[in-house]
């Protein structure tokens, strides 16, 4: 998994990345701090069971478990991660 940082805005957020992930590797499943929105720019994505396409999306919010994300293509990732206020998001997003 690579990641291309593209911005990190005031404390709060939000924070964007651009990931890369090979077929077969996934982000983990966790517990994010911070909230994350994730759109899937190119590539296909499996996540709970269903197989999705680009131009679909993902919130993980914050304190929340989520599952595992696995790329079944070479894929992109548009990450957006904000914090709620008051609090700083992390730089690093996974």
């Amino acid at each position: 998994m690579q990641q291309k940082h593209l911005g990190y805005f005031f404390e709060s957020g939000p924070n964007i990345k651009l990931m890369s992930i090979a077929a077969g590797s996934s982000i983990p499943a966790g517990k994010p701090e911070g909230h994350r929105a994730l759109f899937l720019v190119s590539g296909e994505a499996q996540f709970e069971n269903q197989t999705f396409d680009p131009l679909s999306y993902f919130m993980f919010p914050s304190g929340e478990p989520h599952a595992a994300l696995e790329a079944r293509k070479d894929t992109e990732l548009l990450v957006i991660g904000w914090a709620p206020q008051g609090e700083t998001v992390p730089f690093e997003q996974f």
